[in-house]
C-alpha cells in the first residue's frame, strides 16, 4: 500500500499561520491583560488571573462544580482533546492558558505521581526530570493537535524567574526566563522553557520600567526610539513615555535568552498600555505579511534607520546591494527585514 507520502507535490510560498505565543515577565506586567485584547480570545484560567478582565472563559476559576479549571494534568489534557468537539467553541480565534507556571505544578505532580512517589526528588536517578519533560511535550502535541483542528491561535502566560548563565570568557550572570521546570545535572539540562519556546513562534519578556536597560531601539505608538547606554534618547521618530510603560522584548538577549520572533519584530516594543502594546504587534504584523513592497521597503527604511541610530554595525554597500536585489519581491523584501533585525539583536 502506497503512503501517503509517495507522490504528495511540493507547497511554496510564506504561510500566515495561526499565531504561537508566549509572554513572560514579573507579576503585574499586563501579560493576561495584553492577550486580552485579541478580538473574541477565550481563557483557560488555571489561577484567577482573568476576575477583572473582560473576557470569556473555558472555566470558571472561582467554582468547585463542573465548571471549575482542570486540577491534574490529566484533567488538562482531557480538556484540550475535547474542545475541538464542544459546539460553543466553533470559530474559537484564539485560545490562552493562563500560566505555564500552574501548568507546571500540574506536569510536576503527574511525573511523580507515576513513579509512585509524592515528589520528583524522591525519584532515582533524577527519572522524573525526563516524566516532566515528556509530559510538557505532549501537551503541546495535543495543543497542536487542537490548533489543526480548531485553527485557532495560542498564547501561554508565565511568570518569570531567573537562572544562572554559565559565562566561559568571565563570571557567571543570572538571566531571566519563564517561570518553569528547569534542572541542570552533570549530564543534562532538563527544561521545559526551552520546549516551549522552541514551540512557539513568538517568545516575549514584557515587563514595566522607567529606562530601557539593554541597547536597542524601541517601537512605540509614536514610531522608533533609538536605546543608548540604558537611556531613552527621545530624538528617532517621536517622543517615548517614561515612567510605568510596558517594555516587551522580542529577540534573543544575553540576560533574556529565551524570546524570539519570526516576523521582524523590533527588539523592543513600548507601549503605555496593554491594549497599545497589542495594537503594535498586530500593526506589525499585518505589515510584515502584507504584498505591497512600498510598505515593506518603508519598514527596511525605519529599521535600517533606527538600528544605525542605536549603534548597530552594517556594511553600507553590503545593505544597500541587498535592498536593490529584493526589488518589488515582498519576500525578498521580508528577508532584508529579517536580517536587519538579526544583527541588529546581536
Amino acid at each position: 500500500m502506497a503512503s501517503r507520502f509517495s507522490n504528495s507535490p511540493p507547497t511554496k510560498g510564506r504561510l500566515r499561520a495561526p499565531e504561537r505565543i508566549l509572554i513572560f515577565g514579573p507579576q503585574g506586567a499586563g501579560k493576561t491583560e495584553t492577550l486580552a485584547q485579541v478580538p473574541g480570545v477565550a481563557f483557560i484560567d488555571l489561577h484567577g488571573s482573568t476576575s477583572n478582565v473582560d473576557v470569556s472563559r473555558v472555566c470558571d476559576p472561582w467554582s468547585v462544580g463542573d465548571t471549575r479549571p482542570p486540577q491534574t494534568y490529566e484533567e488538562l489534557c482531557e480538556l484540550i482533546d475535547e474542545l475541538p468537539n464542544n459546539p460553543h467553541y466553533k470559530g474559537l480565534p484564539f485560545l490562552v492558558l493562563d500560566g505555564a507556571d500552574d501548568i507546571d505544578k500540574l506536569v510536576q505532580r503527574s511525573a511523580a505521581m507515576d513513579h509512585n512517589k509524592v515528589s520528583l526528588e524522591d525519584i532515582q536517578w533524577r527519572a522524573g526530570y525526563a516524566t516532566v519533560i515528556q509530559k510538557w511535550l505532549e501537551l503541546l502535541n495535543k495543543l497542536a493537535t487542537l490548533q489543526a483542528k480548531m485553527g485557532c491561535g495560542i498564547g501561554l502566560t508565565a511568570n518569570d524567574q531567573t537562572f544562572s548563565v554559565p559565562n566561559p570568557d568571565g563570571p557567571e550572570f543570572l538571566a531571566y526566563m519563564p517561570a518553569v521546570f528547569r534542572k541542570v545535572s552533570e549530564k543534562n539540562c532538563y527544561d521545559a522553557a526551552k520546549e516551549i519556546s522552541r514551540w512557539c513562534y513568538s517568545v516575549w519578556y514584557l515587563t514595566i520600567q522607567d529606562s530601557v536597560r539593554r541597547g536597542g531601539y524601541v517601537q512605540t505608538e509614536q514610531g522608533a526610539v533609538q536605546i543608548d547606554n540604558n537611556k531613552i534618547l527621545k530624538e528617532a521618530f517621536g517622543k517615548a513615555s517614561s515612567s510605568g510603560s510596558r517594555e516587551c522584548y522580542t529577540r534573543y538577549h544575553g540576560w533574556c535568552q529565551y524570546t524570539k520572533n519570526r516576523i521582524g519584530l523590533p527588539s523592543v516594543m513600548r507601549a503605555s498600555s496593554p491594549a497599545s502594546m497589542w495594537a503594535i504587534y498586530q500593526h506589525r504584523l499585518n505589515q510584515f505579511h502584507t504584498v505591497d513592497p512600498k510598505v515593506l521597503q518603508s519598514i527596511i527604511d525605519e529599521s535600517y534607520a533606527a538600528a544605525v541610530k542605536a549603534g548597530a554595525k552594517f556594511d553600507d554597500a553590503r545593505f544597500k546591494a541587498a535592498r536593490d536585489a529584493a526589488g518589488q519581491d515582498p519576500e525578498a523584501l521580508r528577508k532584508v527585514i529579517t536580517g536587519i533585525e538579526a544583527t541588529f539583536s546581536r
